[in-house]
């Protein structure tokens, strides 16, 4: 069995960032806003 006495790890890649878009709800007088509303768009995958 071999050993090695050099333990570099590799680079973890970074998770992708979805973009934000803000999209105003308003549902009984409550205002949010979801910035990824934009997901729910089943046309646009």
């Amino acid at each position: 069995m071999t050993t090695s006495s050099s333990h570099s790890s590799p680079l973890m890649p970074t998770p992708p960032r979805a973009k934000r878009v803000p999209h105003r709800l308003e549902h009984h007088g409550h205002v949010r806003t979801d910035e990824y509303y934009w997901l729910r768009d089943r046309e646009n995958p």
